[in-house]
């Protein structure tokens, strides 16, 4: 009897170890854990937008080429076209420069208080002979000039306007616009704007 047991333990021994072996076989994977989310990387914050430049202040006497735009006693002669004639005032030389179709305007200037000021204009080489007169009446209105002041908002809306006569008489004797063309000259000081005469 001894020896039909023992078959059967081998037996059953074989099949436990077969047992053991197969469920290692199959005993399902050790499970991964997920790796944790990346965070995304902080976008900077975009710029605020640069704010608006102001405009350019208000045009100096000196610097910009102003072209006239009308004067005293000439609204019965015939007018060069708009833009032919203008001036410059040189802060350096104390020059006035101008031109005028076929003609140079030249001068000079003084300034005596902060819109105070005196012109000596000379005489044009060749003026046209269509608009003598007009000339002649420029050179006569400049030579009055007493003072000046400008207005305006902004540079290129800047208004030069001449003032003086004989005597006391104080009349606008011209008024000049900045040419849009003009390359921007600031003053090397903020100043008050020149206020017009009372």
């Amino acid at each position: 009897m001894g020896r039909r047991i023992t078959p059967f333990l081998t037996a059953l021994a074989a099949s436990a170890l077969l047992a053991v072996l197969f469920s290692c076989r199959t005993a399902p994977e050790e499970e991964l854990l997920p790796e944790p989310p990346v965070a995304p990387a902080e976008t900077p914050a975009p710029e605020p937008p640069e704010p608006p430049q102001p405009p350019p202040p208000q045009a100096p006497l000196e610097g910009p080429r102003w072209i006239l735009h009308s004067q005293y006693g000439t609204s019965r002669m015939p007018n060069p076209p708009e833009g032919m004639l203008w001036v410059e005032f040189d802060l350096q030389e104390r020059v006035l420069r101008g031109f005028g179709g076929s003609a140079d305007l030249t001068g000079h200037y003084q300034k005596n208080a902060p819109s105070r000021i005196t012109i000596t204009p000379g005489q044009p080489a060749t003026p046209p002979q269509r608009f003598a007169r007009y000339y002649n009446q420029t050179l006569e209105n400049l030579s009055l000039v007493k003072g000046y002041y400008i207005q305006g908002e902004t540079y290129y809306e800047s208004t030069l306007t001449l003032y003086g006569g004989l005597g006391r008489e104080e009349i606008i004797l011209a008024e000049f616009f900045v040419d849009p063309e003009s390359p921007l000259v600031l003053p090397p000081e903020k100043t008050t704007p020149e206020e017009p005469p009372r």
